[in-house]
This record gives structure tokens, sequence and C-alpha cells, in this order.
């Protein structure tokens, strides 16, 4: 099925058309690219701006389960979860959301999306000679597949289980790093 069928896709706003020039309008959180990392949208990689809200549409404001892509490489895309809900994206993102009555969940599609299958597509897609920058045309053109929603659920589920863990093994490294350095701190007398 092609992606264009199940997600409506809309480009980000231009940044310079909607920053308040007199540093005065809304604060404004923006899912930067750098924000937008291994299937995930990195809170404290977000950015702050004023904005005039009146120029931009409401459509481009994220909700709950909205994907983000980056259109440049390494075309990354995360959902957006609760605390991302009212944030705007940049015009070198795309947002997609899923159509009403569309049978997939964000989620699923997310995980597609950060596959090497769907990764093989975007890679077949010809780009500009400079930047290679996707057209949201080009997105909605491309396929993928649709599992029952049952199975859907399951590979999410499936997902968040390897999130929670990758999450758990960071953590335990970043302890023992910290371990470490306290012992090596310890041994050659830092503290002097």
């Amino acid at each position: 099925m092609k992606l264009g069928n199940l997600m409506q896709i809309i480009s980000g706003p231009v940044q310079k058309r909607i920053i308040s020039q007199d540093g005065y309008g809304d604060k404004v959180r923006v899912i930067s690219n750098s924000a937008i990392k291994n299937g995930i949208l990195v809170d404290k990689s977000f950015a702050i701006e004023f904005v005039d809200r009146g120029l931009i549409s409401y459509s481009k404001f994220t909700t709950i389960g909205d994907i983000v892509m980056k259109l440049s490489a390494p075309y990354d895309m995360g959902v957006v979860k609760v605390s991302h809900e009212g944030c705007i994206n940049t015009s070198v993102s795309a947002l997609l959301r899923v159509k009403p009555n569309a049978p997939v969940i964000p989620a699923y599609v997310a995980l597609y999306m950060n596959s090497v299958y769907f990764k093989n597509q975007l890679a077949s897609i010809p780009k500009g000679t400079r930047i290679a920058i996707l057209k949201l045309k080009d997105i909605a053109e491309l396929d993928i597949d649709v599992p029952s929603i049952e199975i859907q659920h399951k590979l999410v589920a499936a997902k968040n289980n390897l999130d929670e863990k990758l999450l758990l093994y960071n953590k335990a490294i970043e302890l023992e790093n910290e371990y470490l350095d306290a012992m090596l701190s310890e041994v050659l007398d830092y503290d002097r």
C-alpha cells in the first residue's frame, strides 16, 4: 500500500517566516533534525522559539501519534508522544499523520519506516545533486506492508520491549563508567 494512502504528509513551517522578529510571541518547542535519533524524539535536543502562532496552520502542530521524519539522510523518524504534543517541526522534516480509518497504528508505521526494507526504498529515490532532500510527493509514493492490527500491536510491543532494554543497558553502562571514574580518582588521588 502507498504511504500517501495511509498518512497525511505535512511539510514543516519555514522558521524564518514564523519566528517573531521582535522577541515577543508564544514560546513553542521546535523539533529540529538533531532531536530525531534512532527512531526516538530526544526531548533535551528540542529548541525553544518565540513564534507568531497566527502564521502557523493548526495542522502543523504535533499531535500524539504523529511521526516526524527527517527529509535528509539518514532519514530518521520518531513518534510524537504526550510530551511532544503541540510542538512544530522544521522545514527540513515532515510530519506524517495517520488518516482517519487507515488500517495502521502510528507506532507500527514508524517501526516500518525505520526498517531496512523502508530504508532501501528511500535509497532508490532520485535526489538533488547537492543536498539529498526528499520531496513530500516521493514519500507519499513509497510502499508500506500493512499486516493486521493485531500483528502491528505485537511488533510494536516487541520494539517497545527492546527500547526498554536498551535504556536499561545504557544506564548500566553509564553507571559502570561513573564507577570506573570514581575508582580512578581514588587510586590517582585527583582530589588534591
